[in-house]
């Protein structure tokens, strides 16, 4: 399993994904990307500068998650998508921070919870989270999510169709959409204080 300290405060909502009982992320979940061609994740994410000022490995850590759950996978750039807030709209902890702690698979099951997705979350912290298999809830949640991190954007109301954000390809193109507030996370834009490598293992976790 591949370590990452606070990685992915997030809303993961993940497609077509089988026996989501054994899922683990990593190493585990690269390896159903590659074996499975129906599979897609995606994400969104607190901005990695925001979140450095605690971890300070943020780029490192991401990218190397990140190069880990592509590696060998078909057409990763379209099956693996992780968004965060435009810089103009997140600049700080308290404007625009994600930090949801929700999975939501297939729009029919969904996990709520207080656990950071990262090592220390899931085996040390003291943590509850509570799984609801609901097509109804779940497919309601990520349009309602969704909606309140499209909300947030300076273009007019009534700018996208919650119908269309209903379906999947459809919602992708709202998502990247100029008019969205978010945008397509690229770990290799910057890197951390100490350059590129850390050069060490060390695992750094807040």
């Amino acid at each position: 399993m591949l370590q990452i300290p606070g990685l992915f405060e997030v809303a993961i909502l993940v497609r077509h994904l089988e026996r989501a009982e054994t899922f683990s992320l990593g190493v585990e979940l690269a390896s159903r990307l590659r074996n499975n061609p129906r599979l897609i994740f995606t994400a969104i994410i607190a901005r990695t500068e925001i979140i450095n000022s605690e971890l300070k490995q943020g780029w490192f850590r991401r990218k190397a998650f990140i190069e880990e759950l592509t590696k060998g996978v078909a057409d990763a750039k379209n099956r693996v998508r992780i968004y965060q807030y435009k810089s103009a709209f997140s600049r700080n902890f308290g404007k625009n921070f994600v930090h949801s702690k929700t999975w939501i698979f297939d729009d029919e099951f969904a996990v709520i919870g207080s656990a950071n997705c990262n090592r220390r979350g899931m085996t040390h912290d003291s943590e509850a989270a509570v799984g609801v298999a609901s097509r109804a809830l779940a497919k309601r949640l990520r349009v309602s999510m969704l909606q309140s991190h499209l909300d947030v954007s300076t273009a007019p109301k009534g700018w996208y169709s919650v119908k269309d954000l209903e379906q999947w390809p459809s919602g992708i193109k709202i998502i990247e959409s100029s008019k969205s507030p978010l945008e397509r996370y690229d770990p290799y834009s910057r890197h951390d204080s100490f350059g590129p490598n850390p050069g060490g293992d060390e695992e750094e976790e807040c």
